[in-house]
């Protein structure tokens, strides 16, 4: 079903997320020991703002541009222009309010570096041509080879601009640097330049296809990161520094295993989107693989966290370990909820995919708000709660479609993520009587034991799936 190239694209597509994170994950290491958790606290505000804002301006052209079987000169050029000039008025707007949204935040910093990350408005839609015609041809081993040199150089810099005191800076300067080589070297790459042509019949149809999945991503990037938003408003920054980098380690295992996946299942759904019954088979054999994956992978994070956090950032960040470990348990949804929604866009439906996100945020909204006078840690047990029912809520819409069958997906929750978490739980609290390092590699052993068995005596049939998708990409 996944074919050669799907196989191939998984691969590259997988290799690309996990260098650009082991790069990043690299520089942070060092970086991390020298910078303040303030530093990180008031980097994470900056990011919240700048996600919110592209959300803006560039939300759906991409998946759009991948959606069109082929895309002319005139095209791609209006839609980058439309993206250059959506971007120029919200970094206008980021001028005119950032002295309110420092205040509001109560750092002065905040104010100084929005300018800075603004930047990124303008440097950002360079790259959405190239790489939607890269992702609809599966081309992502050109991608990886482009995203390295950047990643590299800006990373360099930005350690070397921490080292002489910068601060926050090196944060900022790393997200431009690294933005503005990588679309660089795509548009040279791709040979691709922007004309100064619009054409109104172009972005009437892109926009009508984008808008409502640029008001869900608007809606998505304000309450995913709505955590952020209320650790940095009613708690201190240093605070919210501490819980960025226990996110941010979370999304390392997921967020490679969730982009290689997402890259490739898009394309591959949008082949067979007018048999539903062939998409739906396609999704189920690509989400057991995604959620067998997950459950070990994430298991192996949890067992070792205290450990992680002291070889990555230090023991000056020790109080981010259990913030990380609940997180962890985030990632095994939120993989699946994108690959969910992924065929309502497939199918068209994006009024549908804006419905169920606005019900979603508003609810996650009015939870994280009742619960925020808790504290920071049944904040986050709430967003592992909520990460659930939102699997639940797209599962059902899909369902009625005939996307997908709500049972089954819960089936594949309980043979991998409850039996999994189950085993961790056990694990993680019977087999403490030795020192850390100690512990964490008897607690390893036993669940890489205990998974693998599991494994192979009740889930045969995922790691068949996983071995006859192997022998594809070696035919």
């Amino acid at each position: 079903m996944l074919g050669k190239k799907g196989v191939l694209g998984f691969v590259w597509a997988f290799l690309e997320s996990f260098s650009a994170q082991i790069v990043s994950f690299l520089f942070s290491v060092a970086m991390a020991r020298i910078l303040i958790p303030e530093d990180y606290g008031v980097f994470a505000i900056a990011q919240v703002i700048t996600q919110i804002s592209l959300a803006i301006s560039q939300g759906g052209l991409l998946q759009s541009l991948i959606r069109r079987h082929k895309i002319s000169t005139v095209e791609s050029s209006s839609v980058f222009w439309f993206a250059e000039l959506v971007g120029l008025g919200l970094y206008l707007l980021i001028l005119l309010f950032r002295n309110i949204l420092g205040s509001y935040f109560e750092s002065e910093t905040l104010a100084g570096i929005l300018p800075l990350t603004g930047l990124i408005l303008f440097i950002s839609p360079l790259t959405l041509v190239p790489l939607a015609k890269l992702t609809k041809d599966l081309n992502f081993k050109r991608s990886f080879i482009l995203q390295l040199p950047s990643l590299i150089i800006s990373g360099g810099i930005a350690l070397y601009l921490a080292y002489m005191d910068f601060g926050v800076y090196a944060l900022i300067l790393q997200t431009i640097l690294n933005k503005f080589l990588y679309a660089l070297l795509m548009a040279y790459n791709m040979r691709w330049v922007p004309r100064l042509r619009l054409s109104s019949l172009y972005l009437s149809y892109h926009v009508a296809f984008a808008y409502k999945l640029m008001l869900s991503g608007l809606i998505h990037a304000f309450t995913s990161n709505i955590y952020s938003i209320i650790i940095g408003k009613f708690y201190q920054l240093d605070l919210l520094g501490y819980y960025n980098r226990a996110d941010n380690l979370k999304r390392l295992p997921v967020q490679n295993i969730f982009t290689a996946v997402n890259k490739v299942s898009f394309p591959l759904f949008v082949q067979v989107k007018h048999d539903k019954g062939r998409q739906s088979e396609l999704f189920y054999k690509i989400s057991r693989v995604l959620l067998m994956g997950l459950a070990f992978v994430l298991g192996m994070f949890f067992l070792n966290a205290e450990v992680i956090i002291r070889v990555a950032l230090g023991d000056q960040w020790l109080q981010s370990v259990p913030l990380f470990k609940y997180l962890l348990f985030t990632g095994f949804f939120y993989p699946l909820n994108a690959l969910i929604l992924s065929l309502l866009n497939v199918q068209g439906r994006s009024d549908l995919f804006l419905k169920l996100e606005v019900v979603k945020n508003v609810l996650v909204l009015l939870g994280a708000l009742l619960v925020a006078r808790f504290g920071v840690m049944k904040l986050v047990m709430f967003q592992v709660l909520f990460s659930f029912c939102a699997v639940s809520i797209n599962a059902f819409y899909t369902d009625r479609l005939g996307l997908t069958q709500t049972r089954k997906i819960y089936v594949n929750l309980v043979r991998y993520v409850v039996v999994a978490v189950a085993m961790l739980l056990c694990i993680d609290y019977t087999l403490n009587h030795f020192g850390v390092w100690v512990n964490a590699i008897i607690k390893s052993l036993v669940y890489l034991a205990s998974y693998s068995a599991y494994t192979f005596f009740f889930n045969r049939s995922t790691v068949d799936e996983l071995r006859e998708l192997l022998k594809r990409k070696r035919a």
